[in-house]
């Protein structure tokens, strides 16, 4: 459970940005602190519905916008799992991506050879 609210703050902090509005103007238009928004983004609150019907109608989008819509908890860890992974190349050029992606290749390789035996 923990990780929905993790990737709801993440999806408030992206649809606020995208629509141009900071911390201060949303919580304003919420009826909340710019510091309630602050630890609402960063997943230190976790938010009422009444909060979170504020939030929607503020930022003029539906419910599935902010909660995500995967189906269960391995599926949210491996999204986790895909953000550090792209967080890790984030800015790297395709060479050292190829580099990245070969040495991973070989550990899986040296990983599954030393738990077969």
């Amino acid at each position: 459970m923990e990780l929905i609210y993790k990737q709801m703050a993440k999806n408030i902090k992206n649809l606020r940005v995208s629509k141009g509005l900071s911390q201060e103007k949303l919580a304003e238009l919420v009826g909340v602190t710019p510091n309630y928004i602050y630890r609402l983004e960063t997943g230190h609150k976790k938010m009422s519905l009444n909060c979170l019907l504020s939030i929607l109608n503020a930022l003029d989008i539906s419910v599935d916008q902010i909660i995500p819509a995967k189906s269960t908890q391995e599926d949210y860890e491996l999204s986790e799992v895909q953000d550090q992974l792209l967080n890790i190349v984030k800015g790297c050029d395709e060479n050292e991506i190829a580099f990245i992606m070969e040495h991973m290749k070989n550990l899986l390789y040296e990983l599954h050879k030393y738990i077969k035996h």
